[in-house]
């Protein structure tokens, strides 16, 4: 299932924000609940500065179209009918050249719930991201 929560979290580093964002979470739910991000430990973040996408939004919308594109490229072999749009691809090719291969897999896995424990961090501004899970 892929990720589809968003929630924001203040520091100077990923680390920090997720930490605010984590303790945040607890409090609110008086404990750890496991389908928020309180469970979150480990993360993996989308470069701050790149040329093609400049807002957090922008990120966070690359990675669901990116994801889709992913996703054919994984099935095109077992179904001959699975077609992409020009956006997919497009998407899909600017984050896997700014992050490399293994990072983008690794954010994939993570995308898709294959990697329980950790997120995806996407910088807003100097102290604000946001964490897709």
């Amino acid at each position: 299932m892929p990720a589809t929560n968003v929630v924001v979290g203040h520091g100077r580093t990923a680390e920090e924000a997720l930490l605010f964002a984590r303790v945040n979470q607890i409090c609110y739910d008086k404990g750890i609940n496991s389908s928020s991000i309180s469970t979150k430990t480990d993360f993996i973040e989308i470069p701050s500065k790149m040329r093609d996408l400049s807002s957090a939004v922008e990120k966070i919308k690359a990675v669901y179209f990116a994801h889709a594109y992913h996703r054919f490229m994984e099935n095109r072999n077992f179904d001959e009918n699975v077609e992409f749009t020009e956006s997919e691809y497009k998407y899909y090719s600017i984050l896997i050249k700014a992050m490399g291969r293994e990072d983008f897999m690794r954010m994939m896995s993570i995308y898709e719930g294959k990697i329980s424990n950790s997120c995806i961090a996407v910088r807003e501004n100097e102290n604000y991201y946001k964490f897709m899970y």
